[in-house]
Formats: structure tokens, sequence, C-alpha cells
């Protein structure tokens, strides 16, 4: 008799244990999976310009929550199943810094229905446009023989329009440095009224250089002009980039602004014999 006492004693031990490793260790959900290669961009070319995007990561939305942000190209894990809302919008690395990763501020959101199910992937190619009513003040793609951008003082060559180099269309604008003409400054033709207080503007381009150029505001005010310097941009070892400046802060720091240009500078660094810079694709633009 003692020992079925035992053995009844031990198997409820056992069947306690059990019966509780069933409550800290429940059952796991079975997750599907969304592919998502590459986010493309469509524009409307006459008012909004190139379709020239660098969209480095997804932020997602399932039924309007956020399920992650993802570097592309991705493949995630989601909880639900079924039928879905899933809205992606296009991340970027603001100033080119992998640090500053954002949702594009004037990309709106593609949305889609999805039916996930479980262990199976879906693949989705989303394709984002520009927010409507988004200004464009400014679109350079150097196609025109008369494009916007003046040499100022100090500037010891113009810069010049190319049809050799170019990231797309015919031509790109184009700066040569050599150890007679060592700097180039220079600044939009047009210049304007941006929005300040802390209201969005950013700078969009397409550049190749082996050397460092900037890039920034020139900011007309009732007590002078002030030159700001928002980015120092770096050499792309022969490859064309693209890149998205928030020139907001600086555009916002000077409250008796009365209009802004944009300027671009570059000294040749030693121990080139030619410093290179070319630009396509100039966008300036805010809500």
């Amino acid at each position: 008799m003692k020992s079925i006492s035992i053995k009844l004693f031990i198997s409820g031990l056992l069947f306690g244990f059990c019966a509780a490793c069933n409550l800290i260790e429940p059952v796991q959900p079975i997750p599907g999976y969304i592919e998502i290669d590459s986010i493309s961009l469509s524009t409307d070319y006459l008012t909004q310009g190139s379709a020239s995007k660098r969209i480095t990561d997804a932020w997602v939305y399932v039924d309007d929550e956020l399920a992650g942000v993802y570097e592309l190209p991705t493949s995630f894990p989601i909880l639900k199943t079924g039928a879905h809302k899933v809205s992606v919008r296009g991340g970027i690395m603001v100033d080119g810094i992998a640090a500053t990763r954002s949702a594009y501020p004037f990309y709106k959101f593609y949305e889609t229905s999805l039916t996930i199910d479980e262990k199976k992937d879906v693949k989705i190619n989303p394709m984002v446009q520009y927010f409507p009513g988004i200004t464009f003040e400014w679109i350079e793609d150097f196609e025109d023989p008369g494009f916007t951008i003046d040499s100022i003082n100090g500037s010891s060559v113009s810069m010049k329009r190319s049809g050799t180099e170019v990231f797309e269309g015919n031509a790109s604008g184009e700066v040569d440095l050599d150890a007679g003409h060592t700097a180039f400054y220079g600044q939009s033709y047009n210049q304007w009224v941006l929005p300040r207080g802390g209201t969005q503007v950013f700078l969009e381009l397409n550049y190749k250089s082996n050397n460092t150029f900037r890039t920034g505001i020139i900011a007309y005010t009732t007590t002078g002009d002030q030159v700001d310097t928002v980015l120092n941009i770096n050499p792309t070892a022969g490859e064309w980039k693209k890149i998205y400046i928030n020139i907001t802060d600086a555009v916002s720091t000077y409250t008796n602004t009365i209009n802004n240009r944009i300027f671009f500078a570059m000294e040749k660094a030693e121990g080139l014999d030619t410093a290179k810079l070319y630009i396509d694709n100039i966008k300036l633009i805010h809500p």
C-alpha cells in the first residue's frame, strides 16, 4: 500500500509539473511572411521631376499598426493570419547617414489588402508617389541648356553642362577643378521664401564626385546675408548616389529671413590632380 501511495504522489507531482509547463510555455502562433525586395517611385515628370530614389527601408503597418521597420530587401514574419490591410512607407537615410533613418515625409503610403497564411510567403512590390499638394520650388535636371546654377564671388570655375557623364537623360551639371582652378562656389539662380517654424524642407539630388563638396542655404535677412552649410558630402568612389538633405533647421534658424538660395561649394583636395563633381535631378521641396 505504501508503494502505491508513493506512485500516486509522484504521478500527481508530474501531472502538476506538466500542467505548469503548459501554463509557462503556451503554444506559439505560427507566422506568415511578407517579402519586399524594393520600393519604387512613380512621378509626374513635368511637375515632380525624376523618379530617381534611394529608398532603403520599408516602414510596414498592418491594420494601421506599425509592424516594423525593415532594411530592404527583406522578408519578415507577421503573426496575424487571414485578410488584412497592409500599408508601406518608403524609408530613407536622412543626409545619407545610416543612423538617421526615417520615413520620407513626402512619400505617400502604398496600401494593399493581403491574405496572410501560416508558414507562407507573400511578396509585394510597393510603388510610392509624392503626396499631392507638395511644393516643388526648384527642379533642375540639366536637360535645358540654360540651367539654373550661377557662379558667385571667389569661384575660379563655372558649372557646365555635361553630356558625357550623366545619371539619366541627356545631361548633368559638371564642375572641374585643377591646379590652376581650385575652388567652385555656386548658387541657385532663383531665390525663395521657404517655410519656417519646423516645416519640413528637403533638398534631393543625384551626385558623383571624387572630392568632398558641401551644400546649404544662403539666407538673405533684414540684418545681412547668412551662409549656412548644412552638409559636407563625401566622395562616391566612382558611382552615382542619391541623397535626401534635410535643410529644415537651417531654414528655420533665421527668423528675419526675406528669402533663401541654395549653394554648392567645392575646394580641390590636396593630392588630387583634378577634382570632379557631377550633379543631376536637384529638387527643393516642402509641403
